[in-house]
């Protein structure tokens, strides 16, 4: 589902979209020339292994996510989109679409802890977090990420 800020953009983000034959998933950011909207999505100080820091779950998600709190999220000029091909219906249907860009997985979604990409998306996550927004998001709290992904 699109992000609400997002939707007036998604005609015009759509119509630039350029999805290579034979892909099953793409995420991409699409520049649409000018300052459109807020990324959420912020670089951190890197949150080092054992040290507490924020999360908060966001609605309709299972985990938490890693949150700052006391910032404003940064103008972008790109919408992304994440877009599945649905083999059944022989279409292409939006998954997701954000102010900003592309960015891993979070660690919670990744079922091999011992594979590169939950390394990668680990190592994203403690350098990012999503600005806290308690309109969509539960109380903050305070944890290690060892302890969140136990």
């Amino acid at each position: 589902m699109a992000h609400a800020d997002v939707v007036e953009f998604l005609e015009e983000a759509v119509a630039k979209l350029e999805i290579p034959d034979g892909i099953a998933w793409i995420g991409v950011a699409v520049n649409l020339g000018r300052n459109v909207g807020i990324s959420k999505l912020v670089k951190v100080g890197v949150v080092l292994p054992g040290q507490k820091t924020f999360f908060a779950k966001r609605i309709a998600h299972e985990f938490p996510t890693h949150v700052v709190l006391e910032r404003e999220g940064e103008w972008c000029d790109s919408v992304t989109l994440e877009v599945k091909y649905d083999k059944n219906e022989k279409k292409y249907f939006l998954n997701t679409a954000h102010f900003g860009f592309p960015c891993p997985d979070e660690p919670f979604c990744i079922n091999n802890r011992e594979s590169n990409e939950f390394k990668e998306s680990l190592d994203f996550w403690r350098r990012h977090a999503l600005v806290y927004e308690e309109k969509i998001m539960a109380p903050v709290f305070k944890a290690a990420w060892e302890d969140v992904l136990k």
